[in-house]
């Protein structure tokens, strides 16, 4: 399997973006990766109707995204899986980063306000950087079948 200099770009830039998305959580934050997820659902859609040469990474972006994005964010009531391992992550990694930054800002005298980093627009954030990367793997992943011609 080959790596090219523009996938590894483009992972590079998806860890900082994702990386300060995290660390900068804040309502318009996730809803502006809400408001890109969908966008780029919405052309993988359009990639797998229309593409020539890409249709099958742009069928197993589509696919994938949307059936992470079924399971991420409808209410429990319709679908019985038990809490998601992203969700765990989340949860463990928001702890990890609001201790973090809570014993730098005490360390220099300064004090936080106590909704610091809440951690609902920290889980929006993190379940749209998920589905981005599941997607891209199921793209990926569907570009490797090959078909019989």
């Amino acid at each position: 399997m080959r790596f090219s200099l523009r996938w590894m770009f483009g992972g590079v830039a998806f860890a900082a973006i994702g990386c300060a998305s995290l660390i900068y959580a804040s309502e318009p934050i996730s809803k502006a990766l809400g408001a890109v997820l969908f966008v780029f659902l919405m052309v993988a859609v359009l990639g797998a109707i229309f593409s020539g040469r890409n249709r099958r990474f742009w069928a197993g972006c589509a696919v994938v995204g949307s059936i992470y994005v079924a399971t991420a964010y409808l209410p429990p009531s319709y679908i019985q899986l038990p809490q998601s391992t992203t969700s765990e992550i989340l949860e463990w990694l928001h702890q990890k980063i609001v201790r973090k930054i809570e014993v730098e800002a005490s360390a220099q005298g300064r004090l936080l306000h106590p909704d610091f980093l809440p951690i609902g627009p920290f889980h929006a954030a993190g379940q749209s950087l998920a589905t981005f990367a599941w997607a891209i793997a199921g793209g990926i992943v569907a570009g490797r079948f090959r078909r019989d011609e």
